[in-house]
């Protein structure tokens, strides 16, 4: 089995143009996630991109990088046809997406959604981490409802599972991803769902398939932060330092 992982990034992102190369903790955010996904137990590393900034930029350290089509709205899509445009498919690949806008991503944590991946034999893989009550209201944040063989039910940006406990069952999608090839090539193939276009959930495309999609729960991983915003960099900033001070 090869385990090949793809990080999408583009400079356009409408709420934070120039996402990619922003300087966290002086290092460009592609920068952290690039080298902490290269300590993983993976077997090739590529970034998918349709910016020249970001080539040069790849060029210069020395990474192996994939021109993708700037038509692309989902970071699946995107990698999709990075992985086509590879000169070898194998049935039994494993496709990690490892989203660009996560700088304090821990190779352990890459390591664990494939193990979990292979000891489930899923077709598509979604890390999940607990959350607090803020979180658990925060619309921007998309939960995921599963059953007790952490098999996907529904994600949702509603506060589910309804718990008298609150949030304490819930958890929140995370930007690592890992799919089979038929996985990868189904999203690609099928149209947006009705459930993924009222909850703007792309996980929700699948379900209903006969795909196999399962949630990775990582209660242990560091602290984490996706940077969506301004605000969230800086919040990442803080804990890169506190990290490596």
């Amino acid at each position: 089995m090869r385990k090949i992982c793809f990080i999408p990034a583009r400079m356009g992102s409408s709420r934070f143009p120039g996402k990619p190369l922003h300087l966290i903790n002086n290092k460009p955010m592609l920068e952290w996630v690039y080298e902490a996904s290269k300590k993983s137990q993976i077997d090739a590393l590529f970034i998918t991109t349709p910016d020249q900034e970001i080539i040069d930029y790849c060029k210069s350290k020395n990474y192996k990088c994939i021109k993708t089509s700037n038509k692309h709205e989902r970071c699946l899509d995107r990698i999709n046809e990075a992985y086509l445009k590879l000169n070898k498919h194998l049935k039994d690949d494993l496709i990690i997406c490892m989203q660009g806008d996560e700088p304090l991503i821990d190779p352990i944590m890459i390591n664990k959604t494939i193990e979990f991946h292979i000891d489930k034999n899923c077709d598509f893989t979604v890390t999940a981490l607990p959350i607090n009550c803020d979180e658990f209201q925060n619309p921007n944040i998309v939960k995921i409802a599963y059953d007790d063989n952490f098999r996907t039910i529904y994600t949702s940006r509603s506060p589910i599972p309804h718990s008298k406990s609150s949030h304490e069952a819930s958890v929140r999608i995370f930007g690592l991803f890992t799919l089979s090839p038929i996985a990868l090539k189904s999203f690609y193939e099928l149209p947006p769902s009705r459930l993924e276009i009222l909850e703007s959930c792309d996980t929700n495309r699948i379900l209903g398939t006969n795909l196999k999609q399962y949630v990775c729960i990582q209660k242990e991983a560091p602290q984490q932060q996706s940077v969506d915003n301004m605000e969230d960099a800086i919040k990442a900033h803080k804990l890169l330092i506190q990290k490596f001070n």
